[in-house]
């Protein structure tokens, strides 16, 4: 399995199948021999598919929570320092350390679902640093900490 989208599509086999088997993907107008299910249904299994990967991201992070600390909490204050411009090429060190840690703590198919979280990371050092799983030195943190 060497793809996030096949990651996902085992893992999330059973309402992809139904979305695909409703001809979900298929623009409305272009439906010849398949029946379409209806919209509503479709929204439904699409929904299904967010929540599927959802949870699997959320036992991704927890995983890598739990067994990368050092490189992710390296990874959270290197990108919230850099800022949302310059953190490509400003952690790219801390970017890889975090990679090669989730890909042995997942697995080359779990670590298909938290790798995202590293290219694309606003959410994560938003929840980190919100949080306080991540201490930012001397940033002021909610509960009047620095």
């Amino acid at each position: 399995m060497g793809s996030p989208e096949g990651a996902m599509a085992e893992a999330c086999s059973e309402p992809i199948e139904a979305f695909l088997s409703c001809s979900c993907h298929v623009p409305a107008g272009q439906i010849q021999d398949h029946k379409r299910c209806s919209k509503a249904l479709c929204q439904e299994i699409e929904s299904q598919i967010r929540a599927c990967s959802q949870k699997n991201l959320k036992a991704a992070l927890s995983q890598v929570e739990a067994e990368c600390p050092e490189p992710l909490d390296a990874f959270v204050r290197c990108v919230y320092r850099a800022g949302p411009h310059d953190f490509e090429e400003r952690c790219t060190q801390q970017a890889d350390a975090l990679r090669a840690c989730a890909l042995l703590s997942l697995g080359p198919a779990k670590s298909h679902f938290f790798n995202p979280s590293i290219a694309r990371p606003a959410s994560l050092v938003s929840y980190r640093v919100a949080s306080g799983k991540t201490e930012i030195p001397g940033r002021v943190q909610a509960n009047g900490k620095e």
